[in-house]
């Protein structure tokens, strides 16, 4: 769902997001958290339809939105 050049760049620079939200999460620091997977769906934004599949924006889009929720 991740495609083309450069593919990897993004599905690690994605992680990396991930990553350092629940890192932010587990130490109780939920501001942070938010703001990463802000992040994180700002990059899903700015790359759909070019490297991110329409399926792939709705779903982890959708997954980022409920954890932003209930933090």
């Amino acid at each position: 769902w991740i495609y083309g050049p450069g593919a990897d760049g993004i599905v690690k620079s994605l992680n990396a997001k991930l990553d350092a939200a629940r890192e932010s999460a587990g130490k109780g620091n939920n501001k942070a958290a938010k703001n990463q997977l802000e992040a994180f769906a700002n990059e899903l934004e700015a790359q759909r339809g070019k490297h991110i599949s329409d399926n792939a924006y709705y779903l982890l889009k959708a997954n980022a939105e409920f954890v932003i929720s209930k933090l």
